[in-house]
């Protein structure tokens, strides 16, 4: 992986905190939060349950105002609306598809202003679907396909919007274990073929060591970084031999002492360090 002196910063996190409003006054989710991703990345987001993740994307993007801090996607600070070059797949995929339009149309209707003419709408149309194995299935609509098949559909509409930043929010945990092994592979093929740089929230542990260039461990709530940690495997992947190396048990077995044993890291894992 290219170092990060040599690329461009794509999204910029520094000490932010957000706090909701209770009858008790405020109760910080984030706290102090600094991190950033670099063009072309596939950085991962893990942390115990209720520790602010899906709370750190709604922020990301534009859904909601940060207390404090600043969030910058290509330079440009987040003021509350969704930022320009930004693109969410969201956990839920059967609410973020129009069951009323075809499988093309909901692929192309995220682009159909942004100035195109209806020949380059179709082209990044079919792109998007043949790059997430849905050749053949434009004219389907999305009650006709399976959970797999439809979460593939949310991934080609962002993939034609040809988002700076594709924020994905647990995407793959309402299906089957299968399904899942076989939408990690088509991301982790999707990022290599568009260069898409990609923040990734997911509660899997082995699911963020294998396809990330970087994981970020938060803490409990409120969310504090604990390690930002490269992830030393070469690409392409293999959901067999890869999870077998060494250095993805060692990397998985340090994530999962942070998060499941907080305050006792692994026997011999290295200090926490962030970029």
């Amino acid at each position: 992986m290219t170092s990060s002196g040599e690329r461009n910063q794509v999204l910029g996190v520094r000490d932010l905190v957000y706090a909701y409003k209770t009858a008790d006054g405020d109760l910080e989710a984030i706290s102090n939060l600094s991190f950033r991703v670099d063009e072309g990345e596939f950085v991962s987001i893990v942390g115990p349950s209720g520790s602010g993740k899906t709370t750190l994307m709604k922020i990301l993007a534009g859904l909601l105002r940060a207390t404090r801090g600043s969030v910058e996607v290509s330079g440009k600070p987040i003021t509350g609306n969704v930022p320009e070059g930004v693109a969410l797949v969201f956990q839920d995929y059967s609410r973020s598809l129009f069951p009323w339009m075809t499988v093309e149309g909901n692929v192309a209707f995220p682009i159909t202003r942004r100035g195109l003419s209806a020949g380059e709408v179709a082209e990044r149309s079919r792109q998007s679907l043949s790059a997430v194995g849905l050749d053949g299935f434009a004219r389907r609509y999305p009650w006709e396909l399976s959970g797999g098949m439809q979460q593939r559909v949310a991934i080609a509409r962002a993939l034609a919007f040809r988002p700076r930043l594709l924020l994905m929010d647990e995407p793959f945990a309402s299906v089957d274990a299968q399904t899942k092994a076989d939408l990690e592979d088509l991301i982790a093929s999707v990022h290599q073929q568009f260069g898409t740089t990609i923040l990734f929230v997911t509660h899997d542990i082995d699911e963020s060591v294998y396809l990330s260039d970087r994981v970020l461990v938060l803490s409990a709530h409120p969310a504090r970084l604990l390690l930002d940690r490269e992830v030393p495997l070469s690409r392409p992947r293999d959901q067999v031999a890869t999870r077998e190396l060494p250095d993805f048990v060692h990397l998985r077995s340090e994530i999962a002492g942070l998060i499941l044993r907080p305050g006792h890291p692994v026997q011999g894992a290295d200090p926490v360090q962030t970029r």
